[in-house]
């Protein structure tokens, strides 16, 4: 282990012991473990950082003393990646980019400390499909490494002056155009500014239109769907309709080498894509939802629908929160407002500075608010502390394009909440942004719009429950839920209507506190549905799943 410096001491003295001098050390070792960073455990992490990160450290400290034998050079093994980046691989890259930035702080040193970024090597372990090394080469804009091209650049980049060398094969013009650089522009100009997505909001709002044709935004959701589950299979040589929208990439053995071949596919349909895009959106209903958003006219060409007709420009109504009501008697002369702590609501900006679209969009929103910049709302350990000793009533976040923009905080009178809520669940409606709502009061429907409470759990959204089946396509990921027992022996899966035996009650009940007791957090509505189980009095509205393995209850789905 080149991170166990006592094992590095050992490994010199026996080195010395057995054959003199040491003149040279070449640094090889890694590991890769590709996820997604946000669900990369930190264990993975730090395993990956380890070897470059601790090990280079480890080789300097025990190897690089000059007064104690020091060899005449130390050649990193850095790679591509720590200068091109690589989808599910942001630890790789830092410890390749460490061993670079390492490099460079001893340029001075006695010893020689020589990165060299390797590419993808022909003749390595890592074997490449011929549809993969296709999108290889479109996302680096370079060929694998051969054998002696690799040993003739090593040679060269040890006789040259350099501490820090990216030996690439392949096209200038495609390496340049891949690595963002160019031999004809100066180094001033070679960080450009990354584009920012534009925000699809303008000063104006829409008014309904009469105009007929087109089609509506979810028959091309839909659409999108579809052609997306269709290349995607392709990409993955899966049958079509094995894909669940809802089931992330990675279930399917989506690494980053996977990610680049469906991407290109993608691209020789739509044109240049982010290649991302399979790590910004976790599963095809995330990625159709993104198309849909940014790539509009590209689907409705691809699937053959219509666009929608123009809207008619209508004049904006800026968004005014209500006063809080104040109680009038008969002769009674109305009580004064309220003070400002107690009747507005709290505007918490949350996005910097820079986005004059948005400067504007929250400049509209603050109207009627006491406004108040921070970005401490949102903090993992809001849900415990968030109405403690506190006036506020409720928490509005408001998204755009999954990120949150602003935070209202809620502190005037409770019968007032959902008339507020209502009004700003609308103004997001015209503006295409998304609500949370954070509230300790039950809040079931705002105005004629239903909503889904999940203050500590996941849920899965179903259009209609009473048609739910554990058939078919759709809503698959209640079906994955029972599924795998299957594999485990004699499985069934059954519906069990509440009061019909007390005996099945007392199992589900049993089963539903075995589940909160593995959880360090659950939602505490659960143990409200456990005891209407328990007294046979479950509203007919719910629906309980219970799958059996070998004859012993397993799981409930509620």
């Amino acid at each position: 282990d080149v991170a166990d410096e006592a094992a590095m001491v050992r490994v010199r003295e026996e080195i010395r012991r057995t054959h003199g001098p040491l003149h040279g050390i070449f640094h090889c070792a890694g590991l890769i473990r590709d996820k997604l960073f946000y669900l990369k455990p930190p264990e993975d992490f730090e395993a990956v950082l380890r070897p470059k990160v601790q090990g280079t450290r480890v080789l300097d400290r025990v190897f690089c003393d000059p007064s104690a034998g020091a060899p005449d050079f130390v050649v990193l093994f850095s790679s591509i990646t720590a200068v091109r980046g690589n989808p599910g691989q942001s630890d790789y890259a830092f410890a390749n980019a460490f061993m670079d930035a390492f490099a460079d702080a001893r340029r001075e040193a006695a010893v020689r400390i020589l990165s060299i970024a390797w590419p993808l090597w022909r003749d390595g372990g890592m074997t490449l499909t011929d549809e993969e090394l296709e999108a290889w080469r479109a996302h680096t804009g370079s060929e694998p490494m051969a054998e002696e091209d690799g040993l003739l650049a090593l040679a060269g980049a040890l006789a040259g002056p350099d501490h820090r060398v990216l030996p690439v094969p392949g096209r200038r013009q495609a390496l340049e155009a891949a690595l963002g650089i160019s031999t004809s522009r100066s180094p001033e100009k070679l960080r450009a500014p990354l584009p920012e997505t534009p925000l699809k909001h303008s000063d104006e709002t829409t008014a309904p239109t009469s105009a007929t044709g087109g089609e509506s935004p979810e028959a091309l959701l839909k659409a999108t769907l579809a052609w997306l589950e269709s290349v995607v299979s392709t990409a993955l040589k899966l049958p079509g309709g094995r894909l669940d929208a809802q089931e992330g990439f990675v279930e399917y053995g989506v690494d980053s080498i996977v990610a680049l071949r469906v991407i290109k596919d993608l691209e020789d349909e739509v044109g240049a894509l982010r290649k991302t895009l399979l790590f910004e959106n976790s599963n095809l209903e995330e990625l159709a939802e993104c198309f849909v958003r940014e790539h509009e006219e590209e689907m409705r060409r691809i699937t053959g629908l219509a666009a929608e007709a123009e809207p008619v420009p209508a004049e904006p109504e800026p968004f005014q929160p209500r006063p809080t009501p104040t109680a009038v008697g008969p002769s009674e002369e109305p009580s004064p407002s309220p003070a400002p702590e107690t009747s507005l609501p709290l505007l918490v900006r949350q996005w910097g500075p820079g986005r004059a679209e948005l400067d504007d969009l929250f400049d509209r929103m603050q109207q009627g608010t006491r406004s108040e910049f921070s970005v401490s709302l949102g903090t993992p350990g809001i849900a415990p502390f968030a109405f403690i000793g506190s006036s506020r009533r409720g928490y509005f976040n408001v998204n755009y394009d999954k990120r949150s923009l602003m935070a209202y905080a809620y502190t005037g009178e409770d019968g007032a909440f959902e008339e507020t809520a209502g009004e700003l669940a609308a103004h997001c409606d015209e503006q295409g942004l998304a609500l949370n709502i954070l509230t300790e009061s039950r809040l079931e429907r705002i105005g004629d719009r239903p909503m889904t409470a999940t203050p500590f759990g996941a849920m899965q959204r179903l259009p209609s429950l009473s048609e739910f089946a554990l058939e078919g396509r759709a809503m698959r990921r209640l079906r994955y839920m029972v599924s795998h027992f299957a594999k485990q022996g004699e499985a069934r899966t059954v519906e069990f209507h509440c009061g019909s035996d007390p005996a099945t009650a007392l199992a589900v009940a049993g089963r539903i506190d075995a589940w909160v007791q593995m959880k360090e957090t659950a939602n505490p509505f659960i143990l409200d549905v456990k005891t209407l189980i328990l007294g046979g009095t479950l509203p007919r509205r719910y629906r309980v799943f219970l799958t059996y393995l070998d004859d012993r209850l397993e799981n409930a789905v509620l």
